[in-house]
This record gives structure tokens, C-alpha cells and sequence, in this order.
């Protein structure tokens, strides 16, 4: 009897997990398909829930805490965790809190490199290793403001891969066109490196220094 309840968990946690499959959200953008939800809905009374969201969220809650599968580690810290977060920097285009911008970086690097193959540059390897490298570092110090990370790589871009005012006008068309989706990957990113330096402080032995523990214990008082 043990092992049989043991075993219907299991595929319980199992199902949960699957609401964060690849299928199930191909469905819902593709299709606008929510069967797979609906099936979860009404085989478990705990997820009975007014929006699908909070069904994601009750899914991802339990599997979360006894089932640590691929989607789990995927997910976590992310938007299933944070909306407010993404949603935001989806509607202000701004990454004024955040400390790096990975998601400007990838989307100059990508934007390029594209503007590059249509005009029939040549892609080198080591050219745009160098540019990669050096871009990242100017987006550190980028202004945190709709349009900020591709103004401050304006420079990078004519210096190192010989962008003309023509093919600068370009980039900066596309780069505020999608703007709000590489805002939402800052944030994230940064959630990203959080959850990791967390969890890297969990496994430490090192507990803060004396300066550090009274700050905390002032901050608590």
C-alpha cells in the first residue's frame, strides 16, 4: 500500500511537471490550445484555479518542493518565479536596475550580424570574438534607459566592424523594435547569476565577516 501511494505521487509530480513542457506551451502559442492545462485542472482538485497562471504557479510550487526535475532548474528564478520583474521590463524597455545587459548584448551581436550578411560584409570569427568580448564590457557601464546599451555601442560598431551612419541608422531601428524582449532577458539574466550566487553561498562554509554579521543584525533590529 506504501508503494502504491509512493507511486501515484510520483506520477502525479510527474504530470505537474509536464504543464512546463515543450509540447504543452507549442500547443498554447501555436494553436491557442489549452487542453493540456484543462486535463491537469480537472484530474487534480488543487489545481482548480481561476487563471491558467496561477495553475502554473500551485504546478511548479509543488514540483518545486519534492519532484526537482529539468524544468525545475530551467525555470527557477525566472518568470515563473518573478513576474512583476519580467512584466515590467517588458513595459518600460528599462534596465535601470539592472547590473549587466545580456540580453542588449545579444541582441547588438545577433542585429550585426545581420545587417552584415544582408549588405554582403564577410563574418570573421576573430572580429567578432574581439567585438563580443569588448561589447560586453561597455555594457556594464551602458545608461540603464530605452535605447541606452545600442547608443553606447554606436562606437564598437563603426570602429571595429566599420558600420557607416547608414548601417548605425539600422541598427538602432531594430534594436528599439525589440527592445522590451532584450529589457526582459536583462532582468531575468540578472535573476539568473542571483539564484546562482545564492545558491553558491548556501554550500559555503563562510558565514560573513564580523562588520558584515552587525550590519545585518542592526538592519533586523
Amino acid at each position: 500500500m506504501v508503494t502504491t501511494s509512493v507511486n501515484k505521487e510520483l506520477i502525479k509530480l510527474r504530470n505537474l511537471s509536464s504543464a512546463f513542457s515543450r509540447n504543452a506551451f507549442v500547443d498554447v502559442l501555436n494553436y491557442n490550445a489549452y487542453s493540456h492545462f484543462n486535463w491537469l485542472a480537472s484530474k487534480y482538485d488543487t489545481l482548480k484555479c481561476t487563471t491558467y497562471f496561477e495553475l502554473l504557479k500551485k504546478s511548479y510550487s509543488l514540483i518545486s518542493k519534492d519532484y526537482r526535475c529539468e524544468y525545475v532548474y530551467k525555470n527557477e528564478g525566472y518568470v515563473v518565479n518573478n513576474p512583476p520583474a519580467y512584466i515590467t521590463a517588458l513595459g518600460t524597455q528599462s534596465s535601470a536596475v539592472t547590473i549587466h545587459l545580456s540580453g542588449s548584448t545579444m541582441k547588438i551581436v545577433a542585429c550585426s550580424m545581420t545587417i552584415m550578411l544582408m549588405s554582403g560584409g564577410e563574418l570573421q570569427l576573430g572580429q567578432y570574438a574581439g567585438f563580443t568580448m569588448i561589447l560586453g564590457i561597455a555594457m556594464v557601464a551602458a545608461p540603464g534607459i530605452p535605447g541606452g546599451a545600442i547608443m553606447a555601442a554606436l562606437g564598437l560598431l563603426q570602429s571595429m566592424l566599420g558600420f557607416d551612419e547608414t548601417a548605425q541608422g539600422l541598427m538602432i531601428a531594430l534594436y528599439i523594435a525589440m527592445d522590451s524582449f532584450g529589457t526582459a532577458c536583462n532582468v531575468t539574466g540578472d535573476g539568473a547569476i542571483a539564484v546562482i550566487m545564492d545558491r553558491i553561498n548556501k554550500d559555503s562554509k563562510h558565514k560573513g565577516t564580523r562588520e558584515e554579521l552587525e550590519e545585518v543584525a542592526s538592519l533586523e533590529g
